[in-house]
């Protein structure tokens, strides 16, 4: 294919082109190039046909970026067939253009110019449309020839099979022949495939690796004069999939050959009998689909690609900053909670990364987003002799300066070995309790060093430093403000193989002493619980593993503030409670390690997950994705704010731009449409900005936030974000929901003691759908691990829910009394509060903390509860089981079974203590015992309710008016309203209002 060209609109008034859609869509995209005008914008109309008898669809779009795309969306999918699209100037508007492929000869699908077919001048141009598939999902796919970068006769290719979509889990086959024509002198070939690959040459292998590491290869011994045949095999997992190669032939008498990946390469779903030969026969082969040029994403700026091609327009881009002093970042907390500053400065925390960032970047700057989260893996400038290479970070920073350059980043630092040293140290890498079965190259793989590894840590602290010393030595420094340190399951700091009960190897043995097996893990001697008088090993051993784990966070934190002399920010993942998969395994249970160290100036974590929640009756809990979903987080947010802590929300939901059939359900019920994804992302921004957190944008798309919708509600929200500097970020919650993250060191293993999917029981039911409910109060919740509790909350708190505080020993009992002592408060404990500790079970010093006198039932039961005509609680049979034998005690409700009273109220030392012995405890319920606490309910409905002193969000549950009652006079956002403290609100489900007191 020839060089892309931008095509001027002023030269050719009406500019269009056929197209046929297999499938109905109902979405079409125009890609725009690098262009001095295009403000002056354009009009994209979708017709039946070139003579323009019916207009199915059209946008006028002004203010165009380069180098974005704009979408046409239908109002109602149309049936497959042939149709034209067309772009006309807007009326006055100046030089507008777009990217083409100018076409062979034979090519099918000319380009229109006005009303009149040429057949001297054929393009295709960047169209991808969006089939329509049942319930509103959609998926898409770029026309064969995909927009590039105008490179092609300079450099290698991305190319793949022609594919729609590219096939997930597959493997396919590339050659390429050619001609040799003189005596060579020398060769190399430089080769990588996204995912795995495999080249031969001449029918011999030469290189195996993938990306986004190229390999450097001589083959001069393997060429010969005259016919010769490159050939790959090309292993994708996920979409995008490429394979990227260059050959450079030098011949005796200097002139030099290349080979590229183009194009003219021939491919295969099936692999033949010496296919790899010169004299094998590929003319049925399919011809090759250029992805990207080598300068493409989301491949350049990973591994050592921009090493071998360093991008032409990078050339001085480093220069203006060598005259900038080093950036300074840090956390302070100030006015209610912790506050991003930079150079002195507070800033709004809301940043930005895409799966391809370098292409969405001038979308996000054009929504006011100067702050960017790039991604980079230490193994990927790592090298085996000592000669780091750092190349590639440049390269991605720069090219981001390029488009931004006021950009500040915050950088996701992956501590990752390479694949080169885990086959140097098979001794320090991880083992396992279980056997490992076909699916273990899921979630990362299971080949990776253990946490506990000395030998690892030690030669990662050193190429660590040797990253940071380069850095600190860069022009660079004065735009990176931190990194966030990333390891494990998706950088998460999950423990890698979780599933299979890690970690056996010599290394962990060595830090945590005896490891125990599968069958000890899994067995609860007290249904469950564990007995702690007679499974002690176990429980230390957990307890041990998530300290290795917290450590090894620690140990990366400690030498990123030693290098930068603390001038940048240090992160991780950590924190996780809610929603995290093999709790016991899954790493996280050890968060006032992580968050008392001095080393860690914030935590981050994606927002809940969960969609439609029921409880064992089928009582509809709540969600938190989609549409009227609470978007709660996954951390005990008050706890980390409590420690001076920054959290960052990442902010991940697919919106109805998403092409890809597997991450359509990620932004839940209602992203599939253009209004849904826009309700879904506003309610992400507004909560973040009410609970006074921070957040980034995620874009695993890429492309979820490329529309001009989107873009203006972040734009919105930068705006506001700007006013919140003055704000008072205090919470405003009369309510506190209490968690104990060490009880799951106590509780029965997650493969015995089973929620839905790989979540335990109680993590599921207590946890997670238990915050569906909590979060539909109507009022806004703190979420706090025990631990952090103090004195002040008895006054700060009218209720109390307290869902796994399973854990307790006498001194702590016998401080929450005196805590709750006196306090007119409300205080709610459930299930087993205290039951269990070091010192064994015991039901009596259950009665002590709760002031019931409660009784051990004996054997399995149901745990459903019947109270006021409705029944709720936990699915199936458990032990152990509790009853209320109190006749002080109001009784509120019943097991099902008859066992006995389970759900009772009573007055004890001046508190209201209530205990109820299952969950999760459905919505009309807490409200009902919010009110008789005293909580200020803040809606006449079920809604979310974000606060702090001088912001909320509220999040409608469902359609109708309602009555929001504020606790002092405020002003409803973006609405010319005064300021009032009631407001009525007509409000669709999924709508969420802002009010401000500024």
């Amino acid at each position: 294919m020839a060089q892309p060209v931008a095509i001027a609109l002023n030269d050719h008034p009406h500019l269009g082109q056929l197209f046929t859609a297999e499938e109905k869509f109902n979405l079409l995209w125009v890609s725009v190039p690098s262009w001095s005008d295009n403000e002056g914008g354009f009009t994209l109309t979708l017709w039946d046909s070139p003579r323009r008898r019916r207009r199915l669809a059209s946008q006028a779009f002004t203010d165009i970026r380069d180098n974005s795309r704009v979408a046409l969306i239908l109002p109602e999918p149309v049936p497959p067939g042939t149709y034209y699209w067309e772009v006309s100037q807007r009326t006055g508007g100046t030089r507008v253009g777009l990217y083409a492929h100018r076409l062979e000869s034979d090519s099918s699908q000319p380009a229109y110019l006005g009303d009149r077919r040429d057949a001297r001048l054929r393009f295709l141009f960047g169209v991808q449309y969006s089939p329509y598939v049942g319930q509103g999902k959609r998926r898409s796919w770029w026309s064969r020839t995909r927009q590039t970068a105008g490179t092609q006769g300079n450099f290698p290719q991305w190319i793949w099979y022609p594919e729609t979509p590219i096939a997930d889990n597959a493997t396919r086959f590339f050659r390429k022949t050619f001609e040799v024509p003189k005596r060579i002198r020398r060769a190399r070939v430089i080769v990588t495939g996204d995912d795995a690959f495999t080249l031969w040459l001449n029918g011999r292998e030469v290189a195996k690796g993938g990306q986004p590491m190229l390999r450097d290869v001589d083959v001069t011994r393997l060429l010969r004069q005259g016919r010769n045949v490159l050939a790959a095999s090309v292993f994708n997992a996920v979409a995008p999939a490429g394979l990227l190669l260059e050959l450079r032939i030098e011949d005796v008498d200097g002139r030099v050959q290349r080979v590229f990946s183009d194009s003219s390469w021939r491919c295969s779903t099936q692999e033949s009998p010496r296919w790899q030969e010169v004299d094998y026969n590929h003319s049925r082969w399919a011809q090759a689909v250029v992805q990207g040029d080598v300068f493409a994403g989301p491949w350049y700026g990973t591994g050592n690609i921009a090493r071998y091609y360093p991008h032409p327009r990078l050339q001085g881009a480093l220069e203006p900053l060598k005259r900038e002093p080093p950036a300074r970042a840090e956390v302070r907390v100030e006015r209610g909670a912790p506050r991003l500053f930079i150079n002195g400065r507070e800033v709004f925390p809301l940043l930005a990364w895409s799966n391809d960032l370098i292409e969405f970047a001038p979308d996000f700057t054009h929504a006011g987003i100067d702050l960017f989260h790039p991604h980079y893996n230490l193994a990927d400038g790592w090298r085996e002799d000592g000669k780091h290479d750092w190349s590639g970070f440049v390269n991605l920073l720069s090219r981001l300066l390029g488009i931004n350059p006021k950009a500040y980043f915050l950088i996701r630092l992956g501590v990752f070995a390479p694949e080169w040293w885990k086959a140097k140290h098979p001794q320090e890498l991880i083992g396992y309790a279980c056997e490992l079965d076909e699916r273990q190259g899921e979630f990362g793989g299971v080949r990776h060093p253990s946490f506990a590894s000395e030998v690892c840590r030690r030669d990662t602290e050193a190429v660590l430093r040797h990253f940071l010393r380069f850095v600190e030595r860069n022009p660079l420094r004065s735009r990176v403000i931190g990194y966030q340190i990333a390891n494990g399951i998706y950088g998460e700091w999950h423990y890698f193989g979780a599933r299979y009960l890690p970690d056996t190897s010599l290394p962990m043995q060595r830090a945590c002493g005896v490891v125990p097996d599968a069958r000890a893990r899994m067995h609860a001697s007290l249904g469950l619980f564990r007995d702690p008088t007679t499974e002690a090993e176990v429980i230390r051993y957990y307890q041990r593993f998530h300290d290795v784990c917290a450590d090894t966070i620690l140990t990366f934190a400690q030498v990123v503030k030693q290098e930068t002399r603390g001038r940048v920010l240090c992160a991780a993942f950590y924190a996780y409670l809610l929603e995290n998969l093999w709790i016991q395994e899954g790493g996280h249970l050890a968060p006032q390690k992580v968050l008392t160290s001095p080393y860690l100036d914030f935590v981050a974590c994606p927002y809940a997950y969960q969609g439609d929640a029921r409880d064992g009756a089928g009582n509809w809990l709540g969600r938190s994705r989609g549409l009227s979903g609470d978007g709660g987080y996954r951390v005990l947010l008050e706890s980390i704010q409590r420690h001076g802590k920054l959290y960052f929300a990442e902010i991940d939901p697919s919106t109805c731009l998403e092409t890809q059939p597997e991450q359509m359900g990620n932004g839940g019920v209602g992203s599939e449409t253009l209004r849904g994804s826009r309700l879904i992302l506003r309610r992400d921004l507004a909560h973040m900005t009410a609970q006074g957190n921070a957040g980034w944008l995620f874009d695993i798309g890429p492309g979820w936030f490329a529309e001009r919708e989107f873009l203006e509600e972040i734009r919105a929200f930068v705006q506001l974000g700007r006013e919140r500097v003055r704000w008072n970020l205090q919470s405003s919650a009369q309510v506190v929901a209490v968690f104990q993250p060490e009880s799951f060191f106590f509780t029965a293993h997650w493969k015995t003691a089973t929620g839905e999917g790989e979540f335990d029981l109680f993590g599921d039911y207590f946890l997670n759908r238990q915050s569906r409910a909590i979060h539909r109060l109507g009022a806004p919740v703190d979420f706090l691990d025990i631990n952090d509790l103090n004195p002040g909350d008895a006054r700060r708190y009218r209720l109390f829910l307290l869902c796994n505080c399973f854990t307790l020993n006498d001194e702590q009992v016998e401080k929450l009394r005196r805590l709750f002592a006196q306090s007119g408060a409300t205080v709610v404990w459930f299930y087993a509060p205290g039951y269990v500790c070091p010192e064994g079970s015991s039901v009596e010093r259950m009665s002590r903390l709760t002031g019931f006198s409660l009784r051990l039932l004996p054997g399995a039961g149901g745990m459903l509860i019947e109270a006021d005509g409705r029944t709720f609680g936990l699915p199936g049979v458990h032990q152990p089981r509790f009853v209320v034998e109190d006749a002080s005690a109001e009784q509120l409700g019943r097991w099902q079974d008859g066992s006995g009273v389970t759900f009772a109220r009573k007055q004890v030392d001046g508190f209201t203590s209530v205990y109820v012995g299952t969950a999760p405890v459905p919505a009309e319920i807490l409200r009902s015992l919010a009110q008789e606490a005293g909580v200020r309910l803040w809606t006449s409905q079920p809604d979310i309710v974000y606060a702090c002193t001088d912001a909320v969000s509220v999040t409608a549950t469902s359609d109708g008016e309602r009555e929001i009652q504020l606790p002092k006079p405020m002003r409803l956002w973006q609405n010319d309203s005064s300021r009032q403290t009631v407001f009525r609100l007509k409000m669709r489900e999924g709508e969420t209002a802002v009010f401000i007191a500024s």
